[in-house]
């Protein structure tokens, strides 16, 4: 009995100093981070839903501190606010902005912040407040998420437009329409011992446009070697050419009114008077 009861005194004391150890490392981390870190408000007019005590702060990727508390603003309950620990040293200029982010599917959100541009000033707390205050931007999951019911309304009204399009009559026509296409490319199918005949279509094909090609080469040979010719007859032979018309076509008019003449007086085409007469002996 006294063995059993050394061997508890000895272990309460063992666990005791194991805890003793730990409260005093935590203790320890716990004074070490607050004095290399700054706190930060972040104000979230959307839900946070995700994000943790003790959630990831990144800046560009970066982990840069973690988040220390999740509440309702008690100024605005329409906001969320949300205290930040980023170790010092890093540059939250005035420029910096925080956005919520989901890490992949898994649904943990974490602090995101971007921005800062060189030169900006140093982010700091306004005079009579404790922190300095981040604005924040819509993530890419909150837009996506507002804008989700919009695009919702509009598939479902794409929907309904398109209803009317599959009713029965409808649903017919396409089908006869499959029909008339099957039976089409049926007919280009070769039949059995006649699978040649394609083969001799398409090769006659080739034949052809091969004889096109050629014929278009000479007909540019053609052009080629006449160009001095046509040139030419474009200077000087298509306007005598176009005088040669004109002249015929004046040449007509007189013809024509010759015969009108003649068709109207046929004696004074013959005596050229038709005053005169014929002289009886």
């Amino acid at each position: 009995m006294e063995t059993r009861a050394n061997y508890t005194l000895v272990g309460t004391f063992v666990v005791f100093f194991l805890v003793a150890i730990v409260t005093f490392i935590l203790w320890i981390a716990r004074l070490d981070f607050s004095g290399t870190a700054m706190e930060y408000e972040i104000y979230f007019s959307k839900s946070v839903t995700g994000l943790k005590e003790g959630g990831a702060v990144l800046y560009r990727g970066v982990p840069v501190g973690s988040v220390k508390s999740i509440a309702l603003d008690p100024a605005n309950v329409e906001k969320v606010q949300v205290i930040i620990l980023v170790e010092k040293g890093v540059p939250v200029m005035e420029d910096t902005l925080a956005s919520l982010e989901l890490q992949g599917i898994t649904g943990v959100a974490y602090i995101q912040l971007d921005g800062g541009t060189q030169g900006a000033p140093q982010l700091r707390p306004l005079r009579g407040l404790k922190r300095a205050v981040i604005p924040t931007r819509p993530s890419v999951f909150q837009e996506v998420t507002a804008s989700l019911p919009a695009v919702l309304n509009q598939v479902s009204k794409t929907f309904e437009e398109i209803r009317p399009l599959f009713i029965e009559e409808n649903r017919k026509a396409f089908g006869e329409s499959l029909k008339n296409i099957h039976a089409f490319t049926k007919a280009f199918a070769p039949e059995p011992g006649k699978e040649n005949d394609i083969h001799e279509l398409l090769s006659s094909m080739k034949a052809t446009v091969k004889e096109v090609r050629a014929l278009m080469t000479e007909m540019k040979a053609l052009l080629k070697d006449n160009r001095m010719g046509i040139h030419n007859f474009t200077e000087t032979g298509l306007p005598a050419l176009t005088q040669f018309l004109n002249e015929g076509k004046e040449a007509m008019g007189a013809i024509r009114r010759v015969g009108e003449s003649l068709e109207r007086s046929p004696s004074r085409f013959i005596y050229n008077d038709p005053r005169q007469g014929v002289k009886v002996p």
